[in-house]
C-alpha cells in the first residue's frame, strides 16, 4: 500500500489481555490449482481478530446460532471508541456491542440492528470498562480486526 491518502492522528490502541469467541471454524485446505506444491491451510483463530495483520481474521463455526467474541482488557480502563472491521464488509452488517465490569452484568454500548455496507464500523463509547463483546445479528461471521482506543490526551 501507500500509506495514509491524508493526515492521521496517531492513536493509542489498548490491547486485549485476552479475546475468547463463542466458537471458531475449523481450518480450511485451499486448493491448488495445477502444481501441489502450492498447498496451504487457512486457519481463523480468535486471536486474530486483535493481531493487527491484513491477512487473518477470526471466523465462527458455520453451526454457531450467536457468534459473538469477547474481549478481556485485564482492569477497568477508560475506553474512547471501538473499530469492528467485519469480513466481507460490502455484503453488510449488523451487531450489538456490550460492555462490562465483571463480564457477568452486560450494557448495550453500540452497535445497530440495521445491516449496514461500511468499514469499520466505529462505536464511540466514552467509559471505563474492563469486558467488551460484540455480538454479529447479521453479515458474514467473521472480523478482520477489532480496535479498541484510549482517550487521546489533551495537549
Amino acid at each position: 500500500g501507500v500509506g495514509a491518502l491524508r493526515k492521521i492522528t496517531k492513536r493509542k490502541e489498548i490491547k486485549p489481555v485476552e479475546i475468547t469467541a463463542s466458537s471458531v471454524l475449523g481450518p480450511n485446505k485451499i486448493r491448488h490449482f495445477k502444481d501441489e506444491r502450492c498447498q496451504r491451510t487457512e486457519y481463523f483463530l480468535t486471536s486474530f481478530a486483535i493481531d493487527n495483520a491484513n491477512g487473518s481474521r477470526w471466523m465462527a463455526a458455520n453451526d454457531d446460532a450467536e457468534p459473538k467474541l469477547t474481549i478481556d482488557l485485564g482492569k477497568m480502563k477508560k475506553i474512547r471508541s471501538s473499530e469492528i472491521c467485519f469480513v466481507r464488509p460490502t455484503a453488510g452488517h449488523a451487531y450489538v456491542l456490550e460492555g462490562s465490569a465483571d463480564g457477568k452484568q452486560w450494557t448495550r454500548i453500540g452497535g445497530h440492528a440495521d445491516v449496514r455496507k461500511m468499514s469499520p464500523h466505529t462505536d464511540a463509547i466514552d467509559m471505563p470498562l474492563r469486558y467488551l463483546r460484540v455480538r454479529i445479528t447479521s453479515g458474514i461471521r467473521g472480523v478482520w480486526e477489532w480496535i479498541v482506543e484510549e482517550p487521546q490526551k489533551k495537549r
